[in-house]
């Protein structure tokens, strides 16, 4: 030891070091990194996080396999109990916190908070879809609506969590605000119109705006009234996560359900007649080639949320596993059904193509 001789900042010179005190650092060095390997280890299987999972969904091979009609309705049933079992997992990812702060003290910064309200919007909108779907209706038309919105949350999650940087989410905040700004002016100047007279309704507006500006650290000042895009377009977003290809399948095709289109309204809210049309007030179906891939699509954004923010504990080890486990399931079940529907599709009733993922 005597002989080992250290460089300016302190650190020993490899070539004074003897190879029988090289060998025994390097021995201490393994055993305590297998120390704390199984330190880890015990902490991922000792995880509070094990009892908060959703009941796992078993995918039978059988029903995987069986091509007959009712392995399609089999087949619906399981890509439609995946989907709550995806909902639940995001509850959990989007309630889990890595944080060395004291329990009392455990809460998101403004960045990560933003990520996690995407993820919670999402989860409200899945149990929209679940609870149409409970009730016994199908209404394929309001539930693309619900998957567009869905599906933005998440391309907006990924490209947050991608980028990484604060002045996107700055834009992101101030960009959400600037119909606020425009109402705060209409609401200042009718009150200046009326020599300073406020209406109980404009005091209780402008109170609410305030408090909105409050909490995102924004003057209403600062705000564009103007609508302005913030990280680009959202093909922009898209190419950005390098699945520019899907913007015309998860944007462009159900924003026919957000705004009313004459597509829409063709293919969902009308029924061909010689001569011209009627109303058409039958629901449009809903089946695994809805429910699988947009969970899929939000799988992706709890994987990235997780490798941003929840990678480094053991105790939220177990979650990525759930995630991995559950999109296997899911895949092996879209595949099954495509394959179905594909032997089946001279006896299955055609759905218009905006109603399929």
């Amino acid at each position: 030891m005597n002989a080992v001789k250290f460089d300016d900042k302190g650190s020993p010179i490899l070539e004074t070091v003897q190879p029988i005190v090289l060998s025994l650092a390097k021995a201490t060095a393994w055993m305590e990194q297998e120390r704390l390997s199984q330190e880890e280890k015990d902490r991922e299987e000792k995880s509070e996080i094990h009892g908060m999972f959703p009941a796992r969904i078993d995918v039978p091979a059988a029903t995987l396999a069986d091509k007959t009609k009712t392995g399609g309705l089999e087949l619906d049933k399981l890509a439609f109990e995946l989907y709550k079992e995806t909902a639940g997992v995001l509850i959990v990812c989007a309630s889990s916190l890595v944080s060395y702060e004291e329990p009392a003290e455990l809460k998101f910064n403004r960045n990560q908070a933003i990520c996690v309200g995407l993820l919670v919007r999402i989860v409200k909108f899945m149990r929209a879809t679940l609870a149409i779907l409970s009730h016994g209706d199908d209404l394929g038309e309001v539930i693309l609506a619900l998957l567009r919105c869905i599906g933005e949350s998440a391309i907006n999650v990924r490209y947050l969590i991608l980028k990484n940087d604060d002045s996107l989410f700055n834009q992101y905040v101030k960009v959400s605000l600037g119909p606020e700004g425009e109402m705060y002016d209409m609401i200042k100047e009718n009150i200046e119109k009326r020599k300073g007279e406020t209406l109980p309704v404009e005091a209780r507006m402008l109170a609410s705006i305030e408090r909105l500006c409050k909490i995102s650290g924004v003057k209403i000042e600062e705000v564009n009234r103007k609508h302005v895009e913030w990280g680009g377009t959202m093909r922009d977003r898209l190419k950005a996560l390098g699945i520019e290809k899907l913007y015309a399948a998860v944007q462009r095709i159900p924003s026919h359900a957000i705004h009313g289109t004459w597509a829409d309204l063709a293919l969902h809210h009308l029924e061909v007649k010689p001569g011209g049309f009627a109303a058409k007030f039958k629901d449009s179906p809903v089946d695994t080639r809805i429910l699988a891939p947009i969970c899929l699509f939000v799988l992706a954004a709890v994987k990235d949320y997780y490798e941003r923010f929840l990678a480094p504990s053991p105790e939220a080890r177990p979650l990525n596993t759930r995630i991995d486990d559950l999109i296997d399931r899911l895949e092996r079940v879209n595949l099954a059904h495509e394959e179905w529907y594909h032997q089946n599709k001279k006896v299955v009733q055609e759905e218009p193509p905006s109603s399929r993922s």
